[in-house]
C-alpha cells in the first residue's frame, strides 16, 4: 500500500528539505543482496520479458517448454510460436535431423540449445528476437550446399489475425501468454490500415480510446479506461517519455508520431512495475520504431521498403521510403522518411447533427472547417554489438507538421517540431545473474503559434512558443536462478527523469503592455519537474503456475514560480496635460489679406508678439500652458506565487497465475499507481486571452493522484481445435479501478471566504472516483478464413466535490471527457488465390457518451458523443514477392458522426477510399 504521501508547498523563498535520493538506491542494493544470497547453480538465463516500454517482449522471465521429440524442423516451428523468436537458416540445413526435444522451464538460449542437441548446428542471436542456425565452419548467414548459397527459411510464429488486419491488431502470441491486460498493434496492421493519423489505429483496441482535436492537430493522447491528459498514460516512443502538455479547449498532452515509422504499438492497461511504469496512473503506451530487420529480408546484407498511399476525400498522399543494411553481424544502420499531405476533407452526408449543428451555431459557424496539415518524419538507427555480450542501440526521429487550428475566420497557424533521441546499452554475458540494460533518452517538443489579430488593442496579433524538454534513463538487471522448486527470476532497477516546460509570448501589443504575455503563456506555464525511482520484481514459475510480485519506490519535486492577476481596482489619479487654444482666423481678418494686407499684416503680428502661432490651415493656437486633471483609471495588478511540491510513494504489484489445462491461464493481477502534480496543474496562472483581472491560479498545496487497480483474467492460447491447421487466441479481463486525489479543475477562492478573487485551479477532488469494466478480443483463424472480435464495457464515476482552503465546492465543467460505456468490432475476412488476396470487412459500434457527471453544462455538452456504427472494406494483394496492394473504403456508408472523445465542432470524414502499394526489395 501506499506510503503517507508528503507534499510540502511553501511560497516565498523558503526551502524544503533535501530530498533523499539514497531510497532507490537502497532498493537496489536490498535486491541484488538477494540475489547473491540466493546465487545456485543455475541454468543459463531465461528470456527476460520486460512489460511494454522496455524494448523487450513482455510476460515472464522464463518459459515453460512442453516440444517433444520430433523433426528438427516441427521443433524450431514450436519454438518460435512459444517464444515469439525468428529463425533464419538455410533450407537444407535441417533436412533429415531430429530434435530431442525440450520440456519445463527455460530461458530461450537453452531450451534452443537443448533442441538442436547432437544435430551438430550452432545458433546465434543476431539480436532479441532473431537467431540464425549454421554448421559450424559455415560462415554465410545461411547454410550451403556444395558451395552454392541455399535459398533461406525464415521460421516464425503465425500470429492471431496477423494477414487480416483485424482489430486484434496481429496481435503475437506471447499476449497471450502473458498475465496482464496487453494489447498489441503490430506493423502490418499498421500498415493495412491507412490512416489521417496514429489516434485512428487504436479504434479496435478494447478499453481503449483516443482523444485529441480530431483532424485539425495530428496529435494523439491515449485514454485508458477512462483516464488520459496530464501523464496519466505514460506514453513513449522508444522508450522515450512523450510529456508535452499544451492547455486549451481539448486534450491537454499530445504526442506526435508517424505511423508510417512504427513497428509496433504496445498497450499496457495497468500498473507496470518495470522501466516506463514510472509516474503512471493508467498504464503505459509504447510506439516503437522500425529497425534494420523490419527492412533487409532474411537472408540478405541489405534491404528497401517503399510505401505510398492516396485516396480521395482529401487524403492526398501518405508516403515513406527506408534503407537498410546490415554492414556485418554485429552493426546494421537504417534511414528512413515519411511525408503526409491531408486536405480539407468532407463530413458524412447519413446521419443527425442535430446536436452538433446547434454547437455550430454558438461557434458562429454553419459548418465545421478543416483546413488540412503537413507532415514530415525523418529516423535514423543503428544497432551494435562492439563484443559477443555487449549491444548498443542508437536512434533520432525527427517529426515536423504544420498545420491551420481553428475556423475559417479566425485561426491559428501552428508548427511542431518533435525530437527524441534514444540509445540503449547491453550487457549479457554467460551467466544467469547479469542481464543488464542502461538506457538513455532525450525529448524535446516545439510548439510554435502565429495569432492574428482578435480585436484592435484587445487581443493583437502573437508569436507564441509552448515548449517542453524530457530527458532521463534508466538502468536495470535480471537475474535469473534454476531452483529445484522451479524457476526465479528477478528484476531490479533505477530510473529518473526531469521535465522542463517554458512558454514564450511576443507581439506588439505584448511589447507594449508586458500583462499581455500572461494571457497568451499563463495557462501553459513553465516550470521543472524531477521523478526518480527504484524498483525491484520477483517471478517464479513452475509447471502451471507463475507468480509474481514487486515493489516501487517513487519520489518527485515540482519546483517554479507563477503568476496571477490580482483583483483590479480603479484608481484617481492627478496629471498635467499640456494644453493649447486654437481658433480659426475670423472671415473679416481673412478678407484683410486682400482687401487691406496693411492692416492684417498689423492684426498678425500682434497676436504673434502675444505667443500666437500661425498654422497653414488658417488657425491659430494659443501659446502652451499647462492644465491639470483628475481622471480615473483601472489597475490590473499582478503576483508571483512559488510553487515547491515534493511527495514519495511506495506502490506494489502482485500476480497470480495459473493454468489448469495447455493452452488456457487465469491469471489475477493487483497493482497500484502514484501520478504526482504536472508542470501545468501546479503552476497554472495568467488569464483567459482577452480577459484581464483574476483568472488562472496555481495549487500550492496540490496532492498526487493515487491509484488501486484489481484485474481477473483469462487467456486462451489453442492450435488444431477443428481442422489441425486452425488458432484461437483470446483474452479478457475484468477490472475495476479507484483514484483517490483525482486532479481537475475547478473555481476556488484564493483567500477563504473571500469570493471576489475566485480564480480556476487544478483542484483535488474528494473521495474516490471509480472505473470498472470488461475488455474482450478474440480471433479464430482458419487459414483461408478469419474472424475476430473485440469489446469494450466501461462504467465510470467521477467524485463530485473538492475542497480548497478549507471550503468545500461542487464541481461544474471540468471532467470534460467522458468515455462511451460500450464499445465492439466484429472483424472477418477470406484468403484467395493461395493466400496472396485478403479481403475483408470490419464494423464497430461506440455507444453514446452518456452524462454520467449528474450534470450538463456547455463544455460537457461539447465533448459528449452519441452512438454511431461505422462499416469498413479493405483488402490486399502480394502482386509479386516484392510488391503489395492495399486498398480500403473506410465509412462505407458515409456517416455523419462524431468520434468518441472528440469536439461536436468537428465530426468525422466521410467515406474515404484509399489504395497503398508497398515494395519491398
Amino acid at each position: 500500500m501506499h506510503d503517507r504521501t508528503r507534499t510540502d508547498a511553501r511560497r516565498g523563498a523558503g526551502l524544503l528539505p533535501r530530498s533523499r535520493p539514497h531510497r532507490p538506491a537502497v532498493a537496489l542494493m536490498v535486491t541484488t543482496a538477494l540475489v547473491a544470497a540466493a546465487s545456485l547453480p543455475a541454468a543459463d538465463r531465461a528470456r527476460a520479458q520486460a512489460t511494454p516500454g522496455t524494448g523487450a517482449a513482455p510476460g515472464a522471465a522464463t518459459t515453460v517448454f512442453d516440444i517433444p521429440p520430433q523433426p528438427l524442423a516441427q521443433a524450431l516451428m514450436q519454438f518460435s510460436r512459444q517464444t515469439g523468436v525468428q529463425l533464419f537458416y538455410g533450407a537444407n540445413l535441417v533436412r533429415g535431423l531430429d530434435s530431442p526435444g525440450v520440456t519445463g522451464a527455460f530461458g530461450r538460449r537453452e531450451a534452443l540449445a537443448r533442441l538442436l542437441a547432437g544435430t551438430g548446428l550452432a545458433h546465434h542471436f543476431t539480436n532479441a528476437t532473431t537467431v540464425t542456425l549454421a554448421r559450424p565452419g559455415v560462415t554465410d548467414a545461411y547454410a550451403q550446399a556444395d558451395g552454392i548459397p541455399l535459398d533461406p527459411i525464415h521460421v516464425t510464429a503465425p500470429t492471431a489475425g496477423a494477414s487480416s488486419g483485424a482489430g486484434f491488431q496481429g496481435t503475437p502470441d506471447w499476449v497471450y501468454d502473458a498475465p496482464a491486460s496487453i494489447s498489441v498493434i503490430s506493423r502490418e496492421a499498421i500498415q493495412n490500415n491507412p490512416t489521417r493519423s496514429a489516434r485512428d489505429l487504436f479504434a479496435s483496441m478494447p478499453g481503449v480510446f483516443t482523444s485529441g482535436d480530431n483532424n485539425q492537430n495530428a496529435g494523439i493522447n491515449v485514454n485508458i479506461r477512462g483516464l488520459q491528459d496530464q501523464g496519466r498514460v505514460a506514453t513513449m516512443i522508444d522508450g522515450a517519455r512523450q510529456d508535452f502538455q499544451r492547455s486549451g479547449h481539448g486534450s491537454s498532452g499530445l504526442t506526435y508520431v508517424d505511423p508510417l515509422l512504427l513497428r509496433e504499438i504496445d498497450v499496457e492497461k495497468s500498473g507496470n512495475p518495470g522501466v516506463g511504469g514510472v509516474a503512471s496512473l493508467a498504464g503505459t503506451v509504447n510506439f516503437r520504431t522500425i529497425r534494420a530487420d523490419d527492412i533487409i529480408k532474411p537472408g540478405r546484407r541489405f534491404g528497401v521498403e517503399i510505401d505510398a498511399t492516396t485516396g480521395t476525400n482529401a487524403f492526398d498522399f501518405a508516403g515513406m521510403a527506408a534503407g537498410a543494411v546490415r554492414v556485418s553481424d554485429n552493426f546494421s544502420f537504417l534511414a528512413a522518411a515519411s511525408h503526409k499531405k491531408i486536405g480539407e476533407y468532407a463530413i458524412g452526408q447519413n446521419g443527425d447533427l442535430g446536436r452538433n449543428a446547434a454547437t455550430w451555431a454558438l461557434l458562429g459557424v454553419d459548418r465545421p472547417e478543416f483546413m488540412g496539415s503537413r507532415a514530415t518524419s525523418t529516423l535514423l538507427k543503428t544497432e551494435m554489438k562492439p563484443a559477443e555480450d555487449v549491444s548498443l542501440d542508437l536512434s533520432w526521429l525527427s517529426y515536423k507538421t504544420k498545420f491551420t487550428y481553428g475556423s475559417d475566420s479566425i485561426n491559428n497557424q501552428e508548427e511542431i517540431h518533435n525530437n527524441t533521441v534514444t540509445s540503449a546499452l547491453g550487457w549479457d554475458p554467460a551467466t544467469p545473474l547479469i542481464d543488464a540494460k542502461a538506457r538513455f533518452w532525450f525529448n524535446h517538443t516545439i510548439n510554435d503559434e502565429y495569432r492574428p489579430e482578435r480585436v484592435a488593442d484587445i487581443a493583437p496579433e502573437a508569436f507564441t512558443g509552448y515548449r517542453m524538454k524530457t530527458f532521463g534513463g534508466s538502468l536495470d538487471n535480471t537475474s535469473t536462478l534454476a531452483l529445484p522448486a522451479g524457476a526465479l527470476s528477478l528484476n531490479y532497477g533505477l530510473e529518473a527523469f526531469r521535465n522542463i516546460g517554458s512558454t514564450t509570448a511576443e507581439g506588439q501589443g505584448i511589447d507594449d503592455d508586458p500583462n499581455m504575455a500572461l494571457w497568451y503563456s499563463g495557462a501553459n506555464p513553465g516550470g521543472k519537474r524531477d521523478i526518480w525511482s527504484g524498483f525491484g520484481n520477483a517471478k517464479f514459475e513452475r509447471d502451471w503456475l507463475t507468480v509474481s510480485g514487486g515493489m516501487r519506490y517513487q519520489e518527485y519535486k515540482l519546483t517554479g514560480t507563477s503568476r496571477i492577476f490580482l483583483q483590479p481596482y480603479t484608481e484617481t489619479i492627478t496629471r498635467e496635460v499640456e494644453r493649447q487654444t486654437c481658433r480659426a482666423i475670423p472671415a473679416n481678418i481673412l478678407a484683410l489679406r486682400t482687401t487691406n494686407p496693411t492692416a492684417y499684416q498689423t492684426w498678425y503680428d500682434r497676436n504673434v508678439s502675444n505667443g500666437y502661432t500661425f498654422y497653414p490651415d488658417d488657425t491659430y493656437c494659443s501659446a502652451p500652458f499647462i492644465d491639470i486633471v483628475t481622471e480615473q483609471v483601472t489597475r490590473y495588478p499582478t503576483q508571483d506565487v512559488d510553487v515547491d511540491l515534493s511527495g514519495h510513494a511506495w506502490t506494489p504489484t502482485a500476480v497470480v497465475a495459473v493454468e489448469p489445462v495447455k493452452g488456457i491461464q487465469l491469471f489475477t493481477k493487483y497493482s497500484e499507481g502514484f501520478r504526482p502534480p504536472t508542470i501545468m496543474e501546479a503552476m497554472l496562472g495568467g488569464a483567459h486571452i482577452g480577459s484581464y483581472g483574476p483568472g488562472f491560479a496555481p495549487n500550492p498545496s496540490l496532492k498526487p493522484e493515487e491509484s488501486k487497480t484489481w484485474e481477473i483474467g483469462l487467456n486462451v492460447l489453442r492450435n488444431g481445435i477443428f481442422t489441425g491447421t486452425d488458432t484461437f487466441r483470446a483474452k479478457a479481463v475484468g477490472f475495476r479501478r479507484d483514484v483517490e486525489n483525482y486532479i481537475a479543475q475547478g473555481a476556488i477562492d484564493l483567500v477563504a471566504g473571500n469570493d471576489t478573487l475566485e480564480y480556476t485551479a487544478y483542484v483535488n477532488l474528494d473521495g474516490t472516483t471509480k472505473m470498472k469494466g470488461l475488455e474482450l478480443e478474440a480471433n479464430y483463424d482458419l487459414g483461408h478464413a478469419y474472424l475476430g472480435v473485440s469489446y469494450t464495457r466501461l462504467l465510470t464515476d467521477w467524485a463530485k466535490t473538492y475542497t480548497y482552503n478549507g471550503q468545500t465546492y461542487d464541481t461544474e465543467q471540468y471532467v470534460i471527457f467522458v468515455p462511451p460505456k460500450t464499445k465492439y468490432t466484429i472483424d472477418a475476412g477470406v484468403r484467395l488465390l493461395d493466400r496472396r488476396l485478403t479481403i475483408g470487412g470490419r464494423v464497430t459500434h461506440v455507444g453514446v457518451a452518456e452524462d454520467n457527471l449528474g450534470y450538463i453544462d456547455s463544455l460537457v455538452s461539447v465533448y459528449q458523443t452519441e452512438s454511431y456504427t461505422v462499416y469498413d472494406l479493405y483488402g490486399s494483394l502480394a502482386i509479386t514477392d516484392e510488391a503489395k496492394l492495399r486498398f480500403a473504403v473506410n465509412n462505407l456508408t458515409d456517416l455523419a458522426y462524431v468520434p468518441a472523445l472528440g469536439t461536436a465542432s468537428l465530426p468525422a470524414p466521410g467515406r474515404t477510399a484509399t489504395v497503398s502499394l508497398n515494395f519491398k526489395f
